[in-house]
């Protein structure tokens, strides 16, 4: 399959939302360590219970958001086209 610019644009956004998770779940990490839960794997458990669900929420959204993008091949998918156009 072709690489094309929706797809470049696609894989970057995504790309954004995983980092933002990955932060989201440091930070609750960092909280919970503040809060004295000394004991890594503990806090890891923890911060998974509480944030996963926001997590896994927000990186479905952001992907069945590009599903139209990634499937579109009517009239006004001229930005389908591979990339580099030659």
């Amino acid at each position: 399959m072709p690489f094309s610019i929706s797809a470049g644009v696609g894989f970057i956004a995504l790309f954004g939302v995983a980092v933002l998770n990955g932060i989201v779940l440091i930070s609750t990490f960092n909280q919970l360590e503040k809060e004295g839960v000394s004991d890594v794997v503990k806090r890891v458990i923890e911060g998974t219970k509480i944030r996963l669900r926001p997590v896994l929420m927000t990186a479905m959204v952001a992907s069945f958001g590009f599903l139209p993008m990634a499937l579109s091949r009517g009239a006004g998918a001229e930005v389908q086209r591979p990339w580099p156009p030659w």
